[in-house]
This record gives C-alpha cells, structure tokens and sequence, in this order.
C-alpha cells in the first residue's frame, strides 16, 4: 500500500510503503503491523506516537518538530532490524519489545539519532555493519537501561551535555561516563567489551603504581571530533569485575588506559564513588582509547625513575615519581654528587628535566651527567600516615 497523506486520527495499517508526506500530528497515533518503509524522497514527520511492530526502514525523511514529543515505539513480536540508507531522527524513541527470550531484540544497521529521550525498556540494541550507528544529540539522553536492555556496541554522544552511555555486552549492562565537553560539536563514543583485554592489551605491562588490572572487561571511549578534555567514569559490577578488584579496599581503585606509545597501563586516578559504583579519573584527559578499572598498590608506595636522559626522545626526559599525584604538594629537593642544591619545588609535578635553577651552578643551567640525589616530603591529606614522609635515593642523568 502506497500513502501519501497527512494523518489526522489513529489508525491501524497492514503493510506500509510511503511515498509521499506522512505527516503524524500531536496527540495522534500510527501504526504498522508489518514492515514499514519510507520510500527514497518521502517524509515521515512524526509529531504523535508511531508505533512499529516489525521492521522498518527508511531511505528518505525520518523526522519530527522540536518543541512537540514525537515519539516512536519499537513493539515487536520478534527481532526488528532497522536499516536504510538515510538517517533516521527520533525526538523520543521507546525499545518496547514484548518477545521475550535472550540476545539481541533489535539489529541496527543504519544511522539513528536520538534527540531526547531512549527509553530501554525491553531488548538489546545490537549495532551491525559498516553503517550502524546510534547517536544521542545535545539533550539526548537513556532512561530504564539494565542487563535486559541496552546498546551492544558504539553509543555515541554529540554536544556539550555530560552522558552516562548505555552500553553493555553479552546480557551484561556495563555503562560508562563522560563529563561535560565545551562545544556544541564535540562527539565521544563508548563499547563495553566483556573479555579480557590481555590478548591485545597485556595486563602484565603497566605503571609500577598499578598493582592489579581487570582480567575480565574493559571499555574504549574515543573522542571522535573536537578537542575538549573530560573526566571519565567507570563501572563495576560484582558479576563481571574481578573478585580481586572488590575483594580488599575500594578505594584503591583507579581508572587505567593503555598507552600505546608506551606499550603499557598508566594509571589516571581514581574518585571512588561506593554507593554509584563508580571510579573517576582524578583529572580531565586529554588521550583516551582503552580503559579498564585497576587497583593501586599501597598509596605510600613511590617509585622514582632511576634515570633521566632529557635528550628528546619522550623517554625519560623528565623525572618520573610514579604514584606522586597521590600526594599532591610532595615537596622534592635535588642536589649534585657534592651536595650543592640544583632543584627544589614544594609541589612536584613530574617535570624536571635536569635543568638547574641554581644561579652559581658551575657550567650554567644544563647539568652535566653523572649522579644525583633527591629528597621527597610527602604531601596529600594531613590525615594520612603518610604524610610528611620523607624518601631518600638517587638516579643517573646521562647526556
């Protein structure tokens, strides 16, 4: 059946090829019963409810009016596939499918972009193909989303808006956050992966900071387009995180990524949130990719570099204490093999590299190699046996 039309009451169709205007006004429901396609050059504005009980797919104008709640319901009786060659925009869209059973509900295998709200109440959004995206635009956001529901792949997010995508895998809901970007165009993208990131990503290279790393999961969030820094939140769950990450105090957890320049696990911090369950970088980033959650070792354990070779290599040009930024304001003071002072700051950030600021340094401000000493004062909160701690050692400076 070929319609082209503007619907005015509710009515309950067979199967639907629109060629032309479909126009569904507020307050005013749409039905289709079988598969539903919009033909190439047709328009579906949907400013009521359409509802959708088998598959559909769009090669024209899927839209609706801002300002109106347009909503669409996916209300099948068995999988639904959502295909076309042209995107498809929902103000709100509602995963509604009352056929039961496990796995996958819905294949998506074009572009869908949501501009409100994605309501998961029943079934797995699965994205498939080379095509299949799902985008949340500015005010874009997931309602209801649990191991039953939820987007088994890449979830997007355009805009400024902070998000919690909601995203899993193999009946395993496993979100992760973002904060609040600076441009209207900035877009991040999640997956959870649940497999052990240890055959592409060794959990046995890391910081010596990092004591432990999740065997079990790990998610990647990339930053798609614009350069804002965020923080990140991760998620744990009893039934997917290792045993050995929950088992002894929480808040040693920390979010680590893989480096792939350095071939390893850094450690970006961790603000833990006991009753959310979640873990959140210390800092915004500025480089992403693979994530995961990991464990700190003892917080009063350091580890400095025992050499620093500032040729420009971006290896060891600068002074590595690993684990400083748990004690932020450690005081460190540096001195040659004949005591003299060369460096001294009362909130070290890992960024000497074998400059001296001593005036009456013998062969001016570029320090000569050979051995040198340091001093450490732990900094951190007052409270914390730690503080105050002093360490003592030395490393080589090779030129």
């Amino acid at each position: 059946m070929f319609l082209s039309f503007t619907l005015i009451r509710s009515c309950l169709l067979a199967q639907v090829s629109n060629t032309g205007l479909l126009s569904i006004v507020n307050d005013t429901r749409f039905s289709s019963v079988s598969e539903f396609e919009n033909k190439t050059g047709a328009v579906v504005l949907n400013d009521g409810e359409l509802y959708l009980y088998s598959n559909y797919q769009n090669d024209g104008i899927l839209d609706f009016t801002s300002g109106l709640n347009g909503s669409t319901y996916l209300v099948g009786t068995n999988v639904q596939l959502l295909s076309g060659s042209q995107p498809s925009n929902f103000n709100n869209l509602h995963f509604d499918n009352v056929f039961g059973g496990s796995g996958p509900l819905y294949s998506v295998s074009h572009i869908v972009n949501v501009a409100n709200e994605a309501y998961f109440n029943n079934g797995i959004v699965d994205i498939v193909g080379p095509n299949g995206l799902f985008n949340f635009d500015e005010n874009g956001f997931a309602q209801n989303q649990d191991n039953s529901s939820f987007i088994n792949g890449y979830a997007y997010k355009t805009g400024t808006a902070g998000f919690r995508f909601p995203i899993g895998d193999l009946e395993h809901y496993r979100f992760c956050e973002i904060t609040t970007p600076d441009l209207l165009q900035d877009k991040f993208a999640a997956k959870y992966f649940f497999s052990n990131p240890g055959s592409l990503y060794p959990i046995s290279s890391k910081e010596n900071s990092i004591e432990t790393i999740n065997a079990n999961e790990y998610w990647r969030i990339n930053r798609e387009n614009g350069q804002s820094t965020v923080l990140v939140s991760l998620s744990w769950d009893s039934q997917t995180t290792m045993q050995a990450l929950l088992n002894d105090d929480l808040t040693k957890l920390c979010v680590v990524r893989w480096d792939d320049s350095l071939g390893k696990w850094i450690n970006e911090g961790g603000v833990v949130d006991i009753i959310n369950k979640t873990v959140t970088t210390t800092t915004e980033l500025d480089a992403y990719g693979v994530f995961t959650l990991g464990k700190v070792k003892n917080t009063t354990d350091l580890f400095v570099g025992e050499g620093v070779s500032p040729n420009g290599d971006n290896e060891n040009d600068n002074l590595i204490v690993e684990g400083i930024e748990n004690f932020p304001n450690t005081e460190i003071t540096i001195f040659n093999r004949w005591g003299s002072l060369v460096y001294e700051s009362d909130d070290y950030s890992n960024d000497w590299n074998g400059q001296s600021e001593n005036k009456f340094n013998v062969g001016g401000d570029k320090l000569p190699e050979g051995t040198y000493f340091y001093i450490l004062k732990l900094g951190g909160e007052k409270s914390n046996d730690s503080y105050g701690k002093i360490i003592k050692g030395y490393f080589y400076l090779k030129r």
